[in-house]
């Protein structure tokens, strides 16, 4: 066990920081002045002044704001500093853990190979007395026994019940050499510690011995433990176990692999997944093939090309008995798609049965149409609609622009018949390729009537239909519609454009041709004609321009209006914050079988990582395109990562920050911040340590504020020493953060409940020669404070004083109860004069709550003369220090007194606080007078009818304190002619005061009001009524009262059941009894604190055994320790019963409870052993009453005595006779005299001769011993000493 720092940290302090002036103390640490730790010299070139927090250097912290020192000052001696906090002040955590290392050394065994069984099975008694009590008389733990244990405490265990029997287990086979457990003991043993869980100890004790030989079934064993590592994510346990059971021969659980395969999946580890599944199907195992499993590895194995193994692995499974799921038939076919065996995935799909979901299908007619064209593969999707397909709008769309493409324009118009006679809304996209088929195939006339079919149709054209439009007319020399198509385009928003007179200058605009300077030009040539087209007047016509390269700009756009550009579309969503739509467009690329640009998917990646509800969708996306992820920037990946670690996904993020590291791009600081944080919430030591060197590695520099996060974040989980560690690595890495690490750490710490740990960090950081500001110490005081180290706070208090550091009003506040508590008045008055002193101000309030607290704490005289000290200085007196005295001398039962700060109040014209109102309705009813309160209230300011009710509820009480009732109806009557209702408290009163004044009925009619009103009675109010209706014989109404509180699922103290419980009992209603207690153990949050004693007793009486040995475990099991009287009933209802060993059980665990039993309980237990022949057990019995000091009765003595002479067993009963003497007690005279005759009488004289001569002298010489329980034991003890003198002699 490592030791405290505490105090010595405390003493530390005070060496290295010179006081003041001397102060007074008492009850806490002495802290004694020295000088304080000498500075490194500044004029050696080695080492350095140490700095404080006002000359971090600027540098260390980019966010902590502007620093007062300049910029070159700062470089100059951060780079001196840098150096020498790396050398001087490396290793500060280390030491800390060192001197805190009882926090987390693991504890030594409970039990030791000197403990004995009985001090071993002590333990135990709490976690299932019934089965610890029958090894209290056991000499020695055997084999068998601890079996018996392990039964006894049943498969419902905890981890505090195994740890002890895993404790006890280990002991069991240290305390001898030949002890060897039963083979049914490991198996229970193990799967105890694997339900625990208790993981490592069950391995170790599984391959501590021969499996073949000690289990029955290793192979169970060997699987729960594996699933139970899987469950807990400890992977490299898991399989290294997994591994050892495959060369062991042995074949896991069915349940255990769908765990591995649950886990791998979750985490990603493709071939560790195919291996566990390849595995279990090679042993049989393949009915435990799960649905999400399979779908994985079939995913998994067509990605890579494995048509083949995909499609053995899924009959297997069905010769299994097990379906194989759509998502893995479906991968099949996609499987066999994209290696193009189109025929094969028919006649799969015709094998199974199975037409796949409508995306995979079309995505897989895309793929039909891209390889076979689309007349061939409408022939496969009309095979597939056999099967079950139903086409879709995409699935026309894609027939329709693939027709387009192909040039057949009439096979393009039959799908879109198709799809209206199957009355499916075609794509916008769909009639853009038509337009464009229209245009391609010189059928320019028609291109007006598709659009406005389009139109009709309630589909909105897109920037794309227009830009097919205004090709295909300029293509076609057709300027006369153009005007129209632009009047269309400004209907629907589209055109953009400045405007322009000429129609086709905006057109060419609008399809980025303008650069090349297009003129329409009149033909009046008398030569070679060059008109083009002609006007509506017959003018011919001609364009001035580069026609070849015209004409084919123009086919390109409208070559590529046959295929929609999704690009475009998912970006322009994306930007109007449409991610749904985003989205949708999104899988209908996946439907067509292309992929979205780079581009695309970085930005549709960005704005899902931006939305908190996307994170899904964005892994989800990633997952899709897997081959992007290679190719984005730094800035999305980054984002990324921290999107992945926000959401719980830290191995998906570390991987891709794996990647990033391969390729050299930024890790920027936030990311590297968030992915630590995450691993520590997880508390995934191993990972949080492996990222920190990976970001050390990459020169990560956090800032002070993000190192003080993650700080905070690892003292919040609890890991603690990895913080300390982490200090140290900050120190070695980032030196200029030592000081914010070091202030973060202490702060944390204090704030966690490991002030000693914190306190521990400071004195080693100034050991170091580091000073560190005055707000530590704050903290230091507040974290011992917040956990009741009352004289360490003291300590470093005075520590803060004597370096004149000005502390703020509410630490004052915090140590002034603390100082007083301590009996330091006058050391209290001297903060407050020093305050005053000093002009702080905030004087006032210090000596406002200086004397709160001492009238608070009964001081009165000190708190009198800091008034007379405030009136002096002529500091004001607020309401609160009067009211605080008022109530002061209240308590003090000085009625003279408090009328005269009465007094002084009124003249004041001070407000009475509800406190002072309460002590003062105390004095007045002491001296009876309850007419003159009512004249109180008009002293305080009553700001609400709410606390004039409080008001009413105080002095309704105290008015039934003194059992003035009438007085309590005339405030009844007042408070409703006020309209002031009575809530919740002030019925609860009544009840309580009417029943205390023997006005029972009353007390009983206001409980039914306040329940008619849906009120709440208080617990008391129940338990008096409760007890009363049970006294009176009432047991119904009791019973309906505590049937309603159980409806209403009120908490109440289990003194109610108890009472309701005695009452039953007491009518003879034993079962209605049993049946109440237990409902009360059968609740989910049963009481914590129970005592059944009055109960066991009285079951005792009435004849129920069994329940008072179940109430009295039940008191064990809760930590409570039932009393001697209801050990002694059980063990006089067991005698009654004959059953000696139980009762003998039961005496020997008073035994080591340190309990005695009465002397009746004994008397029966004697006489019950006598009497069925086992008096050797009843002798015995006596010499432990001796042992535990209960004295045996003369009745006891005589019984067992009487015993051995009937049985002639003379020499114990000698012995007894002489140990009955020797306790004072004077023996039955005809039972003496026939025992000393026997053994005089005795054949074997010589062998009485040896050894009863002595036995015989005591037994007739008992001269000097103290008498007992004999009216005349002097004179009789003469008489027979005479006697048998006698007749010896003769």
């Amino acid at each position: 066990m490592g030791r405290k720092p505490v105090s010595s940290s405390v003493s530390f302090f005070a060496r290295s920081l010179p006081f003041l002036t001397p102060i007074p103390r008492h009850h806490r640490p002495q802290v004694r002045a020295l000088h304080p730790l000498p500075l490194p010299s500044s004029s050696s070139p080695a080492t350095i002044r140490p700095f404080s927090t006002s000359t971090v250097p600027s540098s260390a912290s980019s966010d902590e704001g502007p620093s007062s020192i300049s910029a070159s000052e700062t470089e100059i001696r951060s780079e001196i500093h840098m150096d020498f906090v790396a050398k001087a002040y490396s290793g500060i955590g280390k030491s800390v853990i060192s001197k805190c290392s009882y926090l987390w050394e693991e504890k030594a065994e409970t039990f030791t190979e000197k403990s004995s069984l009985r001090d071993v099975l002590k333990m135990g008694l709490n976690l299932s007395p019934e089965t610890i009590r029958c090894f209290w008389r056991v000499p020695e733990l055997k084999p068998e026994g601890f079996l018996e244990i392990l039964l006894g405490f049943g498969s419902d265990v905890n981890l505090r019940t195994v740890d002890f029997l895993w404790n006890l287990f280990k002991w069991a086979e240290r305390q001898s050499s030949e002890f060897r457990h039963l083979q049914k003991s490991y198996e229970i043993m193990v799967s105890m510690l694997i339900k625990a869980p208790m993981l490592e100890e069950a391995e170790s004790l599984l391959l501590s011995v021969e499996v073949s030989r000690v289990f029955s079934d290793a192979s169970v064993m060997f699987s729960e433990i594996i699933q139970g590592y899987t469950e807990a994510c400890k992977l490299d346990n898991s399989m290294a176990l997994y591994d050892l059971a495959r060369d062991k021969g042995l074949i896991p659980s069915g349940s255990c692999y769908q765990a591995l395969l649950r886990f791998f999946i979750r985490k990603g580890k493709v071939e560790a997944v195919l291996r566990v599944y390849m595995d279990m199907l090679e042993f049989g195992l393949g009915s435990y093939s799960e649905e999400h499993a399979l779908h994985f590895v079939i995913l998994e194995l067509t990605k890579k090309g494995k048509i083949v193994d995909a499609l053995s692995i899924i009959r297997r499974v069905k010769n299994s008995g097990v379906e194989a799921s759509r998502g893995a038939l479906s991968a099949i076919a996609e499987g066999f798609c994209q290696k193009k065996d189109f025929n094969d995935m028919l006649n799969f799909l015709e094998e199974w049965r199975h037409i796949p979901e409508v995306s995979v299908c079309n995505k897989i007619a895309a793929s039909l149409c891209a390889n076979l064209g689309t007349q061939e593969s409408w022939l496969f999707v009309q095979k597939m609609e056999i099967l079950g397909f139903i086409p879709d709008s995409i699935t026309f769309g894609t027939f329709i622009c693939q027709s387009c493409r192909e040039g057949r324009l009439r096979d393009a118009f039959i799908y879109l018949s198709e799809c209206f006679s199957r009355s499916v809304e075609p794509k916008a996209y769909a009639y853009n390729a038509l337009i464009s088929g229209v245009f391609k195939e010189g059928l320019y006339r028609h291109a007006k009537y598709v659009f406005d079919d389009m139109v009709e149709r309630g589909l909105i054209p897109d920037l794309s239909t227009f830009r097919i439009l205004l090709a295909g007319y300029c293509k076609h020399r057709k300027f006369d519609e153009i005007e129209q198509v632009l009047s269309d385009m400004n209907n629907y928003s589209v055109n953009s454009l400045a405007p322009v007179e000429c129609a086709l200058s905006k057109a060419l605009t609008f399809l980025g041709l303008d650069y090349l300077g297009v003129k329409v030009k009149r033909d009046n040539d008398v030569g070679l004609p060059k008109a083009e087209f002609f006007d509506s007047v017959g003018n011919g016509l001609y364009l001035e321009t580069d026609s070849e390269k015209y004409e084919t700009l123009l086919d390109e756009i409208i070559d590529t209006g046959m295929v929609p550009d999704f690009d475009s579309a998912i970006i322009t969503e994306c930007k109007h914050g449409n991610i749904e739509s985003a989205l949708e467009l999104k899988d209908e690329v996946i439907q067509w079988g292309k992929k979205i640009a780079l581009a695309t998917y970085s930005e549709l990646l960005k704005r899902l990582c931006a939305i908190p509800s996307r994170v899904k969708e964005a892994m989800s996306l990633v997952e899709q395109f897997p081959e992007f992820l290679n190719q984005l920037d730094s800035e999305t990946l980054n984002l990324l990562v921290r999107t992945l670690s926000k959401n719980g996904m830290v191995v998906s993020a570390r991987l891709i920050l794996e990647q990033m590291l391969r390729k050299e791009l930024l890790v920027e600081r936030d990311t590297y911040t968030c992915l630590l944080m995450n691993l520590c919430e997880e508390r995934n030591t191993v990972g949080f340590w492996e990222c920190w060197e990976q970001a050390k590695r990459s020169n990560w520099s956090p800032t002070r504020k993000k190192i003080i996060v993650i700080i905070s974040c690892l003292c919040k989980q609890g890991m603690i020493k990895d913080a300390l560690e982490l200090i140290d690595g900050i120190v070695n890495h980032s030196p200029e953060l030592v000081i914010g690490g070091y202030s973060g750490l202490i702060k944390e710490l204090c704030m966690m409940g490991y002030t000693s740990v914190g306190c521990a960090m400071m004195e080693a950081v100034l050991e170091m020669g580091l000073n560190l500001d005055n707000v530590n110490f704050v903290n230091l005081i507040k974290g011992f404070l917040k956990e009741q180290k009352v004289s360490e706070a003291l300590g470093l208090f005075d520590i803060l004083l004597n370096k004149n550091t000005t502390i703020s009003a509410d630490l004052y506040q915090l140590m002034l109860p603390k100082l007083l508590r301590f009996d330091n008045v006058e050391r209290a008055i001297g903060l407050a004069q020093y305050v005053q002193r000093k002009q702080l101000g905030y004087g006032t309030s210090i000596y406002s709550n200086l004397v709160e607290e001492l009238c608070r704490i009964g001081k009165t005289k000190d708190a009198i003369f800091i008034l007379q000290e405030m009136l002096v200085n002529k500091m004001p007196l607020d309401k609160n220090m009067l009211n605080a005295l008022l109530q002061s001398y209240s308590q003090e039962n000085n009625w003279r007194k408090a009328q005269e700060v009465l007094c002084i109040m009124v003249r004041m014209h001070t407000n009475l606080s509800i406190s002072g109102y309460r002590s003062l309705l105390w004095q007045f009813g002491m001296h009876y007078q309850f007419y003159n309160v009512l004249r109180l209230k008009e002293l305080i300011e009553i700001e609400s009818k709410s606390k004039e009710l409080i008001l009413c509820n105080i002095l309704i009480f105290h008015l039934f304190r003194a059992g003035d009732i009438l007085l309590v109806k005339r405030i009844l009557k007042d408070m409703e002619d006020r309209d002031i209702t009575l809530d919740e408290v002030g019925y609860n009163f009544l009840v309580y005061g009417f029943y205390k004044c023997q006005n029972v009925k009353m007390a009983v009619e206001t409980l039914n009001i306040l329940l008619a009103k849906g009120l709440r009675p208080s617990t008391r109010s129940l338990r008096i009524m409760i007890s009363h209706f049970c006294r009176q014989g009432n047991i119904n109404k009791a019973l309906e009262l505590y049937n309603m509180i159980e409806r209403n699922n009120w908490n109440h103290g289990i003194v109610i059941e108890n009472t309701i419980a005695l009452s039953l009992l007491s009518i003879g209603r034993l079962c209605e009894a049993e049946l109440l207690l237990d409902r009360i153990n059968g609740r989910e949050v049963a009481p914590a604190q129970v005592n059944y004693d009055l109960l066991i007793k009285e079951f005792c009486v009435k004849g129920g055994m069994n329940k008072a040995v179940d109430l009295l475990n039940k008191m064990l099991k809760k930590g409570n320790l039932p009393s001697e009287i209801s050990y002694s009933s059980i063990i006089q209802m067991l005698c009654i019963y004959k059953e000696f060993d139980r009762a003998q059980d039961f005496f020997a665990e008073m035994q080591y409870n340190n309990l005695k039993p009465s002397k009746e309980s004994c008397d029966a237990l004697i006489c019950g052993l006598c009497d069925s022949g086992r008096v050797d057990e009843a002798k015995g019995l006596l010499e432990t009453m001796l042992q535990i000091g209960v004295i045996p009765t003369h009745t006891m003595y005589n019984y067992v005595i009487d015993k051995y002479h009937v049985n002639n067993n003379l020499n114990k009963a000698a012995e007894l006779l002489d140990e009955m003497q020797r306790a004072g007690y004077s023996p039955n005279f005809e039972t003496h005299w026939s025992i000393i005759s026997n053994l005089s009488s005795n054949s074997n004289k010589k062998k009485i001769g040896e050894s009863g001569g002595s036995l015989l002298s005591s037994l007739l010489f008992g001269a000097g011993l103290k008498e007992k329980n004999n009216e005349d034991t002097s004179s009789s003890r003469f008489k027979y000493a005479s006697f048998f003198s006698t007749r010896v002699s003769c």
